[in-house]
């Protein structure tokens, strides 16, 4: 009897112990000014890509590792730290807003977002936020390395 008890105690110590392990592992998102945030975003498009246009996603990159891995070394450079470190605050903030909501959306919500139909399409406001606060900014190359999507100007 008392070797089951012991054996339950040490299941339950277990499981206890992978539960905090699990809680800690799970990533906060650290915010625009930390270039760790701006990393999740664009990992998050490659979870987009993957979900959405699977070709682009095999063509680009060949599988989820790689993307994950171009997106580190995309935005681990001095000139995209320097732009997230330099650039009015106002303007980080809502760019990251923007990509934030952009690379969150379904596959028909971005297609719809990069058809650009009028104002009414997903993530119009913080887009429109963004292009506000960064109006005298060069965002495109900072843009570019984070993976923001391609959108389609009639």
């Amino acid at each position: 009897m008392k070797i089951v008890f012991h054996k339950c105690q040490l299941l339950l110590a277990l499981l206890i112990a992978a539960l905090l392990l699990s809680v800690s592992c799970d990533e906060e998102d650290p915010g625009a000014f930390d270039i760790k945030g701006w990393i999740l975003r664009c990992e998050d498009r490659c979870e987009q890509l993957s979900e959405c246009n699977h070709d682009q996603f095999m063509w680009n990159h060949g599988d989820m590792d790689n993307c994950k891995r171009s997106c580190n070394a995309n935005l681990k450079r001095a000139e995209n730290v320097e732009f997230v470190e330099t650039s009015p605050k106002n303007c980080v903030e809502k760019l990251y807003a923007s990509l934030k909501c952009i690379h969150s959306l379904g596959c028909s919500k971005l297609t719809k977002w990069k058809k650009m139909d009028g104002t009414d399409y997903p993530c119009a406001t913080k887009e429109k936020a963004a292009n506000t606060a960064c109006k005298d900014i060069f965002t495109q190359t900072f843009l570019k390395d984070c993976n923001y999507p391609f959108r389609v100007t009639h």
